[in-house]
């Protein structure tokens, strides 16, 4: 079995090279927005790469009550929310037919996620900050 070699060293190699790509935007008047926590630090580099500003946004992955690390969508810091909606006809039906089960027996849980956000969680990000620059 053959691994593959990672592309990049680390996250401030990805940034830095990514800065690197978006060079063209240099000078320009732009802001980098980075998603806690993974994407900070990437952003961080992008943005020295092309001298501009830093914020960051906030997005939560919508996980499956059932099965957290299953997004169903993801919702954004201003209420923007884009749901998955095959995985949300999912939880639709499962809900119907009663076949939910809940490791959290109704209490309030939390779905921590992996260093990589799903497209989702990505979509909401670039919706909510579509949004805030149009306002």
């Amino acid at each position: 079995m053959q691994i593959a070699t990672p592309i990049f060293s680390d996250r401030v190699d990805a940034g830095r090279q990514l800065g690197r790509k978006l060079s063209r935007l240099r000078g320009q008047d732009v802001v980098v927005l980075g998603l806690p926590r993974g994407g900070v630090p990437v952003a961080a580099q992008v943005a020295d790469e092309l001298h501009a500003p830093l914020d960051v946004i906030v997005v939560r992955k919508l996980g499956v009550p059932w099965q957290p690390e299953l997004g169903m969508g993801a919702i954004s810091e201003d209420g923007v929310r884009i749901l998955n909606p095959r995985i949300l006809g999912l939880v639709r039906r499962r809900r119907a037919s009663g076949a939910v089960h809940s490791p959290v027996g109704g209490r309030p849980g939390q779905a921590v996620p992996r260093s990589r956000c799903s497209s989702f969680v990505a979509r909401a990000a670039r919706r909510a900050t579509t949004e805030l620059l149009a306002a």
